[in-house]
């Protein structure tokens, strides 16, 4: 089964990068003026951004198991693929913050080296062990952890069973979500109440291919976006009303109302004829240059946020623009002259 590529992906990728830099850059930093707390307030969508790269992740995964599903080397060139492209970067990353903590005077502790070694640090967030790391890549464990058992559901079970398996995981989520508030614990990190966003993806991509495999056109029905607008206006409407006072029920469906519009948000999309203005905008050079850049942007941007804190007393919106620059320039390094090379040998290992 062939399937379709889609450029503008690389796009929402990017957009998603640029998101949670924003939130990151402009709520790591503390000013009374007006104009900052009203961009801080907006700022606060970067947050989401993480949530639109799980269902980005989901779509693309699932895509990918689903197409080598009969395959015999399907362990091995999903594994292999994966590993090539993320290990690399991530363990060089992990070996450059200690390094840095280290050499500006923050605390760390053996136990942080080995919880991002073996990607648990959300965990250790959650249940709130002593961790001094790197707090970010909590969602590369996320992604992992779905990674090592996304791929078993799908080679062991039947694809029309595919969907309801999502379903369930999403409602799995949102019960994990209620026992952990009941708890006092954070839900934010912890994998299992995450994986809602992620089966979101993954609902996606099983939807283009059942209406692919029917010849039918990949497309929502119109009451598909009378439901999304509705909630959507609805998720506005708390997010301004409730947005920093950990309301039960808010804590509960937030991220379940998230997946589902980025699912509606990356259908429309993709779905879209190329001459359409908004479809333009996601195949517009920059957002398509820093999707390909997005995970350097992503692993790097705290470290660089924090080297231009430390080096220099800049006035708040420069600060944002010269961490945004120094960001780019280190992940266009990075994807240039060290991710490249695993991206070769990953597509040469297998094939």
């Amino acid at each position: 089964m062939q399937l379709r590529y889609y450029k503008e992906l690389d796009g929402i990728r990017g957009l998603a990068a640029i998101m949670v830099l924003l939130f990151h850059y402009i709520n790591g930093q503390q000013y009374s003026g007006n104009l900052f707390q009203i961009v801080k307030k907006v700022s606060l969508l970067g947050q989401t951004g993480v949530s639109l790269f799980f269902v980005l992740s989901g779509f693309l995964i699932t895509r990918i198991l689903i197409q080598q599903k009969y395959q015999s080397s399907y362990f091995k060139y999903f594994y292999y693929r994966r590993a090539l492209r993320i290990f690399p970067l991530y363990f060089l990353f992990i070996f450059i913050y200690f390094i840095s903590l280290n050499l500006f005077n923050h605390s760390t502790n053996v136990n942080s080296i080995l919880y991002c070694l073996v990607y648990i640090q959300n965990i250790a967030m959650t249940f709130n062990w002593t961790f001094y790391g790197p707090e970010h890549l909590w969602s590369l464990a996320v992604e992992e952890h779905f990674y090592i058992i996304w791929p078993l559901f799908i080679y062991f079970g039947k694809i029309k069973h595919t969907s309801k398996i999502a379903l369930g995981m999403i409602l799995l989520s949102i019960l994990f979500r209620i026992y952990f508030l009941q708890q006092n614990l954070e839900t934010f990190y912890f994998t299992l109440s995450r994986l809602d966003e992620l089966c979101f993806g993954s609902l996606l991509a099983l939807k283009e291919i059942r209406q692919k495999n029917s010849n039918s056109p990949f497309k929502f029905t119109k009451s598909t976006y009378i439901i999304f607008s509705l909630i959507f206006l609805v998720s506005i409407y708390f997010w301004f009303i409730l947005s920093g006072k950990s309301n039960f029920v808010v804590q509960i469906f937030k991220f379940t109302f998230l997946g589902y519009i980025y699912f509606i948000f990356i259908g429309a999309i993709i779905q879209l004829d190329f001459d359409n203005w908004f479809k333009k905008i996601f195949l517009s050079k920059f957002l398509i240059f820093s999707g390909g850049i997005s995970y350097g942007l992503y692993i790097f941007h705290p470290l660089c946020f924090l080297l231009i804190n430390e080096i220099a007393n800049l006035h708040w919106m420069i600060k944002i623009l010269t961490s945004f620059l120094l960001t780019y320039l280190v992940a266009f390094l990075s994807y240039n002259y060290f991710e490249h090379r695993f991206i070769l040998l990953k597509n040469k290992i297998v094939n």
